[in-house]
């Protein structure tokens, strides 16, 4: 473990009152700037560096500062692909690139880092952190020094300012970006106090009122704009197109599809009386019409919005619905919000696996709840690791994808997990050895087998209402596994024997009351998990709904599960059935 790590270094901070002594490392004119741009090589290692917003709006000049620690004055964080946008076709915008990044990375535009300076110092924040210009990318010390310490940096920030289309132009609502599938934009989205996408818009400021959505606010008239994210990302889930009202007469019809709408106030923003209604078509998260594909839209507001399990549970999600350059950056790129700092240098670049394992251990040792068991459904376990869902493949376009296990045919990571509105309450807590091996203790009925290597199928008849549970019978359901945990049982030899259980590892809930409800009986929810002989680990077979009648069989005992490794008959899928007298194997 990292003892120098983002949420546990006190060092990172400046004392209340003092002001850091700082130093300039780069100032050059823009008109200066153009080609190759080696911005850091006065630059000492392993220091905060940031750009000075006022010098570049008003002197026309790019100057970055270094500080020991980071500075008490506000500042921005920028959120952005390395590989954006192209530019417009017959664009003659000045770019430039930056020494040691990637060759894959797409150039910096002047126009569009002014965006973000003019963004940043409307937040009051004179100074602004971009990794291409703050990081010395050549130099393998200060870049390792830094990853550790980019969850500190946004956390840490007066405001994220998203660039979906990346650096070289800025996007328009109705261009398509990949911002929301890549890893590293979860982290940097969440960990500030406030996040705001930046886009080009020339129809003036907007007001949504449908729904509370939010508002379009004007930041250079008739060019650009922000949006809160979570209004953005609530607006892009309509699939008609975005209602708005325009309170100024628009100068480009392009984006608009019909004309209505209402109004709504927003930071006293000055509201026409007979605002222009329209409906914008936002494209700007991706161009999804299934509600399926969507899930990467109400995950991101949920861990932007929630809090305890409830936020675990749609960061676990979320993190499976996106990919990076780098495998193991999928977990690095979350740890901090977990409260975990993991040591970067310890891992390869394909150690996903390794680090997901390391995390996992981590949370349970502070003790977290097992979060990561929201997925369910057996063909989502990695055959190398039965309590993790497979590791997406990345295609062409940088998004995450599986193969379908019937015909191998390629959907997306969010259709490939479904439609699940719910997260899972009071998974359990535990610990869990360096191989991965997670121990708990947890209700469960013990499955007598009667035919081997069977199919996986329905545990339908465990009965229950259609509803959602009230606040009491969750309350009830609580108590009841709370003590069957804490019960001391003993158990018969013939259940200590049994080769398969279905564990009750937690209840669904969804994510909003306003939003989706639960469209079966079967709210709680069992992780079936069998082994080959007893005294050995028990593999996750599945991780599957059932009714609440479960949860008051007389049989539920509760006992110690040790799970973890993988399934050597991985290929044989197991079918569960019940009625409410007994579950067994067939």
């Amino acid at each position: 473990m990292d003892n120098d790590a983002p949420s546990q270094d006190a060092s990172l901070h400046a004392q209340a009152g003092e002001t850091p002594g700082r130093v300039t490392v780069f100032d050059a004119p823009l008109c200066d700037i153009e080609g190759e741009v080696d911005a850091l090589s006065d630059a000492t290692t392993c220091c905060f560096r940031f750009v000075d917003c006022e010098a570049f709006l008003s002197k026309s000049v790019l100057r970055i500062f270094e500080y020991e620690s980071l500075p008490a004055q506000k500042y921005g964080a920028v959120s952005h692909v390395w590989k954006g946008l192209p530019m417009l076709e017959g664009s003659t915008a000045k770019t430039f690139n930056i020494t040691g990044t990637k060759k894959d990375a797409s150039p910096v535009s002047i126009d569009v880092l002014r965006t973000a300076c003019y963004a940043s110092l409307a937040f009051q924040s004179q100074l602004l952190w971009l990794d291409l210009l703050c990081i010395m990318q050549g130099n393998r010390e200060d870049k390792s020094w830094q990853i550790r310490r980019v969850f500190t940096i946004f956390q840490n920030c007066h405001v994220c300012l998203i660039l979906p289309g990346g650096l070289s132009r800025l996007a328009t609502l109705h261009d398509e970006t990949t911002w929301i599938h890549r890893a590293w934009t979860l982290q940097e989205s969440v960990a500030p106090d406030m996040s705001f996408c930046l886009f080009s818009w020339n129809l003036g400021p907007a007001t949504s009122f449908r729904f509370s959505l939010g508002t379009i606010i004007e930041l250079v008239r008739g060019e650009t704009a922000m949006a809160h994210l979570i209004d953005l990302l609530n607006l892009s889930l309509i699939s008609t197109g975005a209602e708005l009202d325009l309170h100024e007469f628009p100068r480009d019809l392009s984006m608009i599809r019909d004309e209505r709408f209402t109004s709504a106030p927003y930071m006293g923003m000055e509201m026409s009386k007979n605002p222009t209604r329209v409906y914008v078509d936002i494209r700007i998260f991706g161009h999804n019409r299934s509600l399926d594909e969507k899930m990467h839209y109400p995950l991101l507001v949920q861990a932007l919005t929630a809090t305890g399990d409830r936020r675990e549970n749609a960061l676990w999600r979320s993190s499976f619905l996106r990919t990076s350059s780098r495998a193991v950056d999928a977990v690095i790129s979350i740890m901090g919000l977990f409260g975990v700092a993991l040591d970067p240098d310890r891992y390869r670049e394909g150690d996903r696996l390794r680090a997901t394992i390391d995390l996992m251990r981590e949370i349970l040792r502070m003790g977290g709840r097992a979060n990561w068991l929201t997925f369910s459904g057996r063909s989502r376990i990695a055959y190398e690791f039965c309590l993790a869902p497979r590791f997406p493949e990345v295609d062409e376009a940088g998004e995450a994808f599986y193969r379908r296990p019937a015909d191998g045919r390629e959907v997306t990571a969010a259709t490939y997990f479904g439609l699940n509105w719910w997260w899972l309450r009071k998974l359990p807590r535990g610990s869990m050895d360096d191989g991965g091996y997670f121990t708990f203790r947890a209700p469960a009925l013990p499955l007598p087998e009667t035919v081997s290597a069977p199919s996986f199928g329905d545990l339908g008849s465990w009965g229950g209402s259609y509803a959602e549970p009230s606040q009491e019978e969750y309350r009830e359901l609580d108590e009841i596994c709370e003590r069957k945990i804490h019960t001391h049982s003993c158990l018969t030899s013939g259940e200590e024997d049994a080769k398969s259980y279905a564990v009750w590892i937690g209840t669904k809930k969804p994510f909003a009351p306003s939003g989706m409800s639960l469209v079966s009986p079967r709210f709680l929810v069992v992780m079936l998990v069998r082994r080959r002989a007893a005294g050995e680990p028990f593999f996750n077979v599945g991780i599957e709904p059932v009714g609440e009648d479960f949860a008051r069989h007389p049989d539920l005992t509760a006992r110690e599960f040790t799970v973890g490794g993988f399934d050597p008959a991985a290929g044989n899928e197991v079918e569960i059935s019940s009625d409410l007298g007994r579950m067994a194997m067939r």
